[in-house]
């Protein structure tokens, strides 16, 4: 008895094995479609358009650039009697 059905219940085994598989490839392809389109869209136009970066050494040194200019003129204004504007 203990045979009995052995071959169904090994053709079952590997159609399970088989259905496991494709289901893997499955979603191995949609991973792949997924990079490629992530990929694709990375080289777009529009991603380049968007992004944009910040130069915080010229931000300070323009910062500076008019804290210094301010002084400047407001050292001018004591310096000929005129009352400092803000």
């Amino acid at each position: 008895m203990q045979h009995f059905n052995w071959e169904r219940l090994r053709r079952a085994e590997l159609d399970m094995e088989r259905v496991k598989q494709w289901m893997r490839a499955d979603d191995l392809v949609e991973q792949e479609r997924q990079l490629r389109s992530s990929l694709q869209a990375r080289a777009g136009v529009l991603g380049l358009m968007l992004h944009t970066t910040f130069n915080h050494d010229l931000a300070a040194a323009q910062k500076r650039k008019i804290m210094q200019m301010q002084q400047l003129k407001m050292q001018q204004q004591l310096k000929y009697g005129h009352k400092p504007m803000k």
